[in-house]
């Protein structure tokens, strides 16, 4: 094959193939630093037969790398003021996420800023825990039935945050993205409505608006308080049509997914690390602790499941991992 590289390149941050040995330290350096920079991604390196073929005489590294991999992108604290005065003003706003638990230390703001507001947040398709699901702002993995209604929107670190054929936000409502690349600048083409576009790791951003909230929680408490309230309603019947779902589906035949995620649910505990590369029953899960799960995406990818297992395990080796 003349451009290994090619195979992965456009699902990929950075490829390169190894000329030489002598610039193998750097080129491992590098290929570190890109993938663990934000927003972080996968690299790829091809090593031709040619360089590992040849002998080493010595070889000489510096341990710990003197490569440091960049810092966090701070988000605009303008631009963060401007969205919490937008919050303090809306009715009905509405958190959605998918990958903002790629960051464990992320989880914790999140729940503090949509608590302190009353903000109901959709993990959809998640590929990480964003948020506990026993949060009292957690409101499920399924946005359809809340656009409609929704007068603010924030896509925090979500690809794909609704299909636009099928439903989409009404015409007055104010859509706000946030994240490393809030516009995915990578995608050949997303065409999602963008009125503000916040630049910024999540951790940090979400702890800022957490902290501008804070200042406009006094004058905004009588609609918190209603929207408190309103979502409390909204949670227990999801909550009831949950459980009325794995009632109807536990006796079904073949075994449902929902039923098979229960049972998973039952026997795991907290620290279990969950991976899935396959469709799942989010809805069946109990999911609290940061960083317990894992999944290849929606379009899944068969095989990816059992390398990311022993993945998981090799970094948390007292940990159970299904």
């Amino acid at each position: 094959m003349f451009d290994q590289g090619a195979l992965a390149r456009e699902m990929v941050k950075w490829d390169y193939e190894l000329k030489d040995k002598a610039v193998l330290e750097t080129v491992v350096d590098r290929a570190l630093n890109i993938a663990m920079t934000e927003p972080k991604g996968p690299i790829y390196l091809t090593l031709p037969r040619e360089p590992l073929a040849e002998e080493f005489d010595n070889f000489d590294f510096t341990s710990p790398s003197r490569h440091a991999t960049p810092t966090v992108a701070w988000p605009d604290l303008n631009a963060i003021d401007q969205l919490a005065a937008a919050i303090a003003k809306a009715e009905n706003p509405l958190i959605i996420t998918q990958d903002s638990g790629a960051d464990v230390a992320s989880v914790a703001p999140l729940a503090a800023l949509s608590d302190r507001f009353a903000i109901p947040v959709i993990q959809r398709k998640p590929r990480y825990l964003c948020l506990p699901s026993d949060h009292p702002m957690h409101l499920g993995y399924d946005v359809d039935p809340y656009l409609d209604f929704a007068d603010l929107i924030i896509v925090a670190q979500c690809d794909v945050p609704w299909i636009p054929s099928v439903k989409g936000p009404g015409p007055g409502c104010t859509v706000v993205h946030m994240g490393p690349d809030p516009i995915y600048s990578s995608y050949p083409i997303r065409g999602y409505e963008a009125d503000m576009a916040i630049t910024g790791s999540l951790t940090p951003s979400f702890l800022a608006l957490d902290e501008a909230l804070a200042g406009l929680e006094a004058g905004a408490k009588a609609t918190i308080d209603t929207r408190r309230k309103r979502v409390e309603g909204l949670r227990q019947m999801l909550h009831e049509n949950w459980a009325a779902g794995l009632e109807k589906s536990k006796s079904a035949s073949p075994m449902s997914q929902a039923w098979i995620s229960h049972c998973i649910s039952e026997v795991k505990d907290d620290d279990t690390i969950l991976i899935t590369e396959s469709a799942f029953s989010m809805a069946q899960m109990e999911l609290t602790r940061p960083g317990s799960f894992i999944s290849g995406g929606a379009g899944g990818g068969l095989g990816y499941g059992l390398g990311m297992s022993l993945g998981a395990k090799l970094a948390a080796k007292d940990r159970m991992v299904i």
